[in-house]
This record gives structure tokens, C-alpha cells and sequence, in this order.
């Protein structure tokens, strides 16, 4: 029990070490080690793609088999295509103009329908932001304001040192807070990492 729970920490403790270890020091043989880790990415990213790929199909089918009629159908609209790409795809590949054409005109549709009801949500996170509760919002909604009419061609036929105002909020509020926040995901990836590579973090053995 104790080996089946460590090996994983181990495998991936060397890994991470070797990969660090060929990133930061020019030993070549400590490179070509690392080199050779990290082509096995891709291997793992097939393995991973696959399961994936499998428990999708698990999930809708309990979907489409004993849900409720909308989750039927919500079922089978993800079934049906996905096993007509996958069998045209396996037996004609995918330059064949049938794979082509449901790509180019179904898939491609279908993900730029779906994106575009995110305008609604921004529309409606706007909305919800923008609601002048004390100082702090009324300025917020005022940087808001300038960041988006500035830009807008009538933003200049307003005011027309807008845009001026609004390039400047961009580039010098706007980058510190986002470069601040880089900085601190940055800080936060490396803390992940340092987790990961030393067994701390374990969530990626499925809850433990």
C-alpha cells in the first residue's frame, strides 16, 4: 500500500528534477535525459486524450439512455457527431472532404454560436459590476466607461481627448494591476510546483 502510494510522487519527484535539472544546467546528457521526458508528454496526452474521450462517452450515454427527455437529447447531440467525426475520420482521414465540410460547417458553427452567448454573460457580469454601491464602484464604472468608449469610434465624436484619456488608462492602471496579478500567478504556479514535485500536492491521484 505504501509503495502503490508513493510511486507516483516518486516517478513524478525524478521527472520534474530531471526536466528542471536539463532546463538550468548544460550538462548534455542531463539535456537529452530531459529531452527525452518531455517527449513522453505527448504519449501521456494520448493516453489522457483517450480516457477522456472514453468518459465522455460513458456520461452522455447514461445521459441519453435514463435521463430526462432534454437530457436525451442534449445526450445524443454530442454522441451522434462524435462517433460520425470519429469513423469518418479513421476510415477516410481527415483531409477527405466529408470530414472537411461537417468540420468547417458544423463544428467551426456550432463553437462560434456558443461563444458568442458569452456576450450575454459579460453583458450581464457588466451590469451586476457596474452598480453604484460606494466609491469604489463609482470608480470602477467610471474606468469602465472611458475603457470602453475610448476606443469606440464614438467615443472621439463625444470627447475627442477620450481615446487619449482611455489609451492612458490602459496602458498605465490597467497594465500594473494585470502585471501584478501575472506576478502572482507566476508566484503561484511555482508554489504548485514545488508541491507537486515534493508529494505535497496530491490532487491528481483522483481525492486523496
Amino acid at each position: 500500500m505504501f509503495i502503490r502510494k508513493q510511486l507516483p510522487v516518486l516517478v513524478g519527484f525524478v521527472g520534474g528534477i530531471i526536466v528542471l535539472g536539463g532546463f538550468f544546467l548544460t550538462d548534455p546528457s542531463l539535456r537529452k535525459a530531459a529531452s527525452t521526458v518531455v517527449s513522453w508528454r505527448t504519449t501521456l496526452a494520448a493516453f489522457a486524450l483517450v480516457l477522456g474521450a472514453m468518459n465522455l462517452v460513458k456520461v452522455n450515454w447514461n445521459r441519453a439512455s435514463a435521463g430526462k427527455p432534454i437530457d436525451r437529447l442534449a445526450g445524443l447531440a454530442l454522441l451522434v457527431p462524435l462517433v460520425i467525426m470519429v469513423v469518418i475520420g479513421l476510415t477516410s482521414g481527415t483531409t477527405a472532404k466529408v470530414y472537411a465540410y461537417m468540420y468547417d460547417n458544423v463544428y467551426r458553427s456550432g463553437a462560434a454560436t456558443v461563444f458568442s452567448l458569452n456576450a450575454f454573460f459579460v453583458v450581464s457580469a457588466a451590469y451586476r459590476a457596474f452598480r453604484i454601491r460606494n466609491a469604489h464602484a463609482a470608480l470602477f464604472m467610471v474606468a469602465g466607461l472611458i475603457a470602453v468608449l475610448g476606443p469606440a469610434s464614438i467615443g472621439a465624436y463625444l470627447w475627442g481627448q477620450l481615446p487619449v484619456i482611455a489609451d492612458w488608462v490602459l496602458k498605465v492602471p490597467s497594465m500594473g494591476a494585470t502585471r501584478g496579478f501575472e506576478i502572482g500567478l507566476a508566484l503561484g504556479i511555482v508554489s504548485m510546483g514545488a508541491r507537486t514535485l515534493l508529494g505535497i500536492e496530491r490532487g491528481y491521484f483522483g481525492g486523496e
